[in-house]
């Protein structure tokens, strides 16, 4: 018997009754889609999702990699740090970075991307950043233009009694009710006492700091209990508790509807095929492979036809190195791995901005231990995001400001010349809004969060730098696509961002030792005081932050928003710059940072705001 005919015979009944998820390429080869999306992540089954609500329109999704709708790891939020370096990320790695370390890059290669592997935390920008990327030439991306977009993606879930009790607080006129994805407070709320004795005392320690009623209304400084992309309810309950990530979110539910959407699991893209029209290059097909091995061969090749656009949502590294490979780029690096240059784009894969971290590790008093316990709950549960003057000191923060301001050219020349941004003029706009921002606006700098262990073993106060003021790059090293592409953050190379995790973990260590957060900490285990003593110095300090910084996960900018002649990549409507038919739709669009440390709730209203866009070109 053959199999071929009769696997086709099953997918159009499938298809016929609503979406299909399949791994089988036979299915889509040689096929022709109105819209095909290169990445099932976060931002890819959010645009394909709201594309197929109008009938008659067909999708492809290609997602790298596998549906893991019912993997317990991806679902129980306690266990979600398990999924890092496993076979659910593409585990790249940096280039050697100060102190000669590498770094790694957990991203999701799995349905549903990095928001079915990440810690799930669901927080925003402040508003002045959201305006200053309109103000950088992207007319409509401001705040008021970006929050009804995330509040279409939203389904807030307000806190019960008990967790109000417990210090749940929220503004319900910045959240949306009626969307797919599920936000909420865990419930029970096991770890909230510990929480708020950490908000507390870092109240108690901190100038300046205070309460904050939600971290997602655009003025995210002070400190808060932190909400989730989760499903609200007891973990008894079936589905209560668990994750809700892209596909729980927009795709599993509409299994049987939005029969024209279908998602090929399993395979990579490995590039883009072009016809020229005019001035513009046409995207005309995609070939793709079963997903290699790292640094291994690409099997055998499929190709797929779009009919109307391509949506590039592949990730921060994941896009960049198909649009080289696929001959978009700086032509000088695409000429030296043997990929004829299509399109002259330099800026593709230049702007890489991540935020480092630094984690204090305590062990928690045997006495409190039970009590700081986070059963079937993300394993953070508040955060204090400060500014410059609370974590420098004031005279600390003016001369750093004074130095920011005085070296804007400088250093956007310097930025330039070594590769990681195209335009001086651009880069100084981008570096003196930065300097305005961190000043003047008292946008937050550091997030300070504190952490534990499911079982109450250990407790940590975790530090994130907000605004980076180091950049990078990420460029293919091989037209080889399953040889990773060459990954290089440049972290802490600007002294600001080493000073800020210093002075922050420093910081800390007085919050640890100040009462009532006090009385749960047995000891400092990192540091602690034999490596970085009471009398530390400041570069005491910085040498451990040098020693352990890692990276965030949450990096942003390679195929950046903005003009062309401003170092942009896309333009305000998302099209790649000499393209006549391809978008980008993921976090790489981001130019600057946003002083949230999470891109989650971002990336959604990106999602949902070119969902709109594209069907707009449609009509």
């Amino acid at each position: 018997m053959q199999l071929g005919p009769f696997l086709l015979l099953i997918a159009a009944a499938a298809a016929a009754n609503g979406l299909l998820i399949t791994d089988d390429p036979s299915i889509v080869v040689d096929k022709s889609f109105d819209y095909i999306v290169v990445g099932g992540g976060t931002a890819g089954l959010t645009v394909a999702s709201r594309l197929a609500e109008d009938s008659g329109v067909t999708i492809l999704v290609v997602e790298a990699g596998t549906d893991e709708q019912n993997n317990t790891a991806v679902n129980e939020p306690s266990q979600w740090t398990s999924l890092l370096g496993s076979p659910l990320s593409w585990n790249y790695m940096t280039t050697p970075q100060l102190g000669g370390k590498t770094v790694s890059f957990d991203a999701g290669l799995v349905l549903g991307g990095s928001s079915s592997i990440n810690g799930m935390q669901y927080a925003r920008g402040t508003r002045d950043q959201y305006d200053a990327i309109g103000k950088l030439g992207n007319s409509g991306w401001d705040w008021n233009s970006m929050l009804p977009y995330m509040k279409k993606a939203e389904n807030f879930h307000a806190p019960s009694a008990e967790q109000v009790k417990q210090g749940a607080t929220y503004q319900p006129t910045v959240h949306g009710t009626e969307g797919p994805l599920s936000v909420a407070f865990p419930t029970p709320y096991f770890g909230a006492s510990a929480f708020q004795t950490f908000l507390q005392t870092a109240r108690d320690v901190i100038p300046g700091l205070h309460p904050n009623l939600d971290l997602s209304s655009g003025h995210p400084n002070g400190g808060n209990s932190l909400y989730f992309t989760i499903f609200p309810g007891n973990a008894s309950i079936p589905g209560g508790n668990r994750r809700c990530s892209s596909a729980q979110a927009y795709i599993y539910p509409a299994r049987s509807e939005k029969r024209g959407l279908t998602i090929l699991t399993g395979h990579q893209v490995t590039r883009i095929s072009w016809k020229t029209a005019g001035r513009f290059q046409t995207a005309s097909q995609i070939e793709f492979t079963p997903t290699p091995s790292i640094n291994g061969t690409t099997s055998r090749l499929y190709a797929a036809t779009v009919k109307k656009e391509l949506i590039v949502a592949a990730g921060v590294f994941g896009t960049p190195h198909l649009l080289e490979l696929s001959g978009v780029g700086n032509k000088t690096i695409l000429e030296g791995v043997g990929v004829t240059p299509v399109i002259d784009l330099p800026s593709v894969g230049t702007n890489l901005q991540d935020p480092t971290v630094l984690v204090m590790a305590l062990s928690p008093n045997a006495s409190v231990s039970d009590s700081l316990k986070t059963i079937n709950e993300p394993g953070t549960g508040s955060n204090n995001m400060l500014d410059i003057s609370q974590v420098l000191g004031v005279d600390g923060a003016k001369a750093a400001v004074k130095e920011l301001r005085d070296t804007v050219t400088a250093r956007a020349q310097a930025q330039v010349g070594a590769g990681a941004f195209t335009s001086v003029k651009g880069l100084k706009a981008i570096l003196s809004y930065q300097a305005d921002s961190i000043s003047s606006q008292k946008a937050p700098v550091v997030e300070q969060t504190y952490a534990a262990a499911p079982d109450g073993s250990f407790i940590a106060i975790v530090h994130f730098t907000l605004i980076p003021q180091s950049r990078g790059t990420v460029h293919i090293s091989s037209g080889n696509p399953a040889v990773r592409s060459k990954i290089d953050p440049n972290f802490l190379a600007n002294n600001l961002d080493l000073y800020l995790l210093a002075n922050a973990t420093k910081l800390s260590r007085k919050i640890t030792q100040t009462p009532p957060f006090a009385s749960l900490v047995g000891s400092e285990t990192s540091p602690g005081l034999a490596s970085v003593p009471i009398n530390a110095t400041d570069s005491d300090w910085q040498a451990f932050v040098i020693q352990q910084y890692s990276s965030v996960l949450n990096p942003i900018g390679t195929v950046s928003m903005l003009p062309r002649d401003m170092g942009g990549a896309v333009d305000s409507q998302l099209f790649v710059y000499g393209t006549s038919n391809v978008r980008v739709v993921d976090a790489s669009i981001i130019p600057i940072p946003l002083s949230t440390g999470h891109e989650t709730a971002t990336v959604y209203g990106i999602a949902e705001k070119a969902a709109d866009m594209i069907k707009a070109a449609r009509k």
